[in-house]
């Protein structure tokens, strides 16, 4: 598929991995729908003004270590929560481990749980660990952005400072 995404949009093309048939599909479906090239809308879009003013703001810990048992912490309250319960219902439901939404972290790790006899703990463990990878591909993301303001904790989430520390920056944008 990629070879003949290159014939028709070699910008894209060179950017996706063979196996990333969601994209490869997307560019396709961009040059059927609007008839020139993903890579060529996406030029267009960035030459475009921002059609809205926001102020992105970026909440984490300052220690990694905080976040990563915070983290921790949330998969084992989705746990007992009835996460796999939940997982199950979806399964009883029919739907399969191709569905988009069985990919998701902590779905796709129980739903091999469920349908073929892997152990709980050491999914538990691979939902903690992808999760953990996942806040820090976001982070790596995030500091991309120099418009980002970013509001770090120390070892606890200050949900009220940061509400001040908004409220405070939009009383100044005024």
């Amino acid at each position: 598929m990629l070879v003949k995404l290159r014939d028709i949009d070699k910008v894209s093309a060179d950017k996706l991995y063979p196996n990333d048939k969601k994209r490869i599909v997307r560019a396709f479906e961009a040059v059927l729908n609007t008839g020139k090239p993903l890579s060529e809308h996406d030029n267009e879009s960035k030459l475009q003004p921002d059609r809205y003013s926001c102020t992105k703001f970026i909440l984490t810990f300052k220690n990694r270590d905080d976040l990563y048992s915070k983290i921790d912490k949330r998969v084992d309250e989705m746990i007992s929560g009835g996460l796999k319960n939940e997982v199950n219902s979806l399964i009883n439901k029919g739907v399969t481990l191709n569905h988009t939404s069985m990919q998701a972290i902590g779905y796709k790790e129980l739903a091999e749980v469920i349908t073929s006899g892997a152990d709980l703990s050491a999914a538990v463990e691979k939902i903690k660990m992808e999760s953990r990878r996942y806040a820090k591909r976001q982070l790596t993301w995030f500091r991309r952005d120099l418009d980002a303001s970013w509001i770090t904790w120390d070892k606890k989430a200050e949900i009220s400072r940061g509400v001040e520390i908004i409220r405070s920056f939009l009383n100044e944008a005024k």
